[in-house]
């Protein structure tokens, strides 16, 4: 799962960074505050401080050794599911004229719902793509995917979103 995740999501960064069109890496790193939940309050978040996971400078809050994240991109350590929590990250979008976002990553149940509902109550565009998410519960990422995501987001997979994008610059969408 992950290497077509990292592949489709490679694509997509090097077609953003031919057009200098922004890119937005985030990653979630329990530091200060948010590296101590407080008990029973966000089961996940305890588990992976219990487990020692996604600690600041921990391998669990890296990128994948192989997704190319480019010298352009603004990259934006989060403290839970969502970037927009607790982050600069909507103020970096506006600055930078952004409306729409599209969304790649590894936890459809998680990060990735997150982001898509608060990226949608900013009053971003929201585009998910199918090809360059996943999440280790398959029935999980297939519930969310085709019935949960849309209600918010337009899903489509990286080839199409290709398609869409080249149609809306010759005027044809």
């Amino acid at each position: 799962m992950a290497q077509r995740l990292v592949s489709a999501t490679n694509n997509v960064v090097r077609w953003a960074d031919q057009r200098r069109v922004p890119v937005v890496f985030t990653r979630m790193e329990l530091s200060g505050l948010a590296a101590q939940p407080s008990p029973g309050r966000h089961k996940l978040l305890q588990t992976l401080h219990n487990e020692g996971m996604l600690q600041a400078g921990s391998p669990g809050a890296a990128f994948h050794p192989d997704l190319e994240v480019s010298p352009a991109a603004f990259t934006l350590p989060r403290p839970k599911l969502s970037p927009f929590y607790g982050t600069a990250l909507d103020a970096v979008l506006r600055t930078r004229g952004v409306t729409d976002v599209v969304i790649t990553g590894i936890s459809t149940s998680g990060a990735v719902m997150a982001t898509a509902r608060d990226a949608a109550d900013h009053d971003y565009g929201v585009t998910v793509l199918s090809d360059a998410v996943g999440n280790a519960n398959t029935r999980a990422h297939r519930t969310i995917m085709e019935d949960i995501l849309p209600i918010t987001a337009h899903v489509v997979s990286s080839a199409a979103w290709f398609e869409e994008i080249e149609r809306l610059h010759q005027g044809q969408l």
